[in-house]
């Protein structure tokens, strides 16, 4: 059993500096990575290379300088997991 089996981690800025290297980090300790950052397309190609390495992962595209967001991110984490824990973070 790995570190972070059953686990979802929320990874703000998923697309590129520190979010990116923290959403590669996820997925070999076992945790499923939610991807989010504002753009679609760079979410998509997140996605493709988790999984290209063995990796799950889903996406999450809002923009985390509106404050109202905050909540419907945690609502999709939910929705997209069915659990009501998870991991959060963009430091390293």
């Amino acid at each position: 059993m790995k570190r972070f089996d059953g686990r979802i981690a929320l990874v703000t800025g998923a697309s590129r500096g520190i979010g990116e290297s923290m959403r590669n980090a996820w997925p070999p300790e076992g945790a499923t990575v939610l991807a989010a950052a504002r753009s679609a397309d760079a979410l998509a190609r997140v996605v493709s290379e988790i999984e290209a390495a063995g990796g799950k992962a889903s996406t999450l595209a809002l923009d985390l300088g509106d404050a109202r967001v905050h909540r419907r991110g945690r609502e999709a984490a939910l929705a997209a997991h069915g659990r009501s824990t998870f991991s959060s973070t963009t430091r390293a």
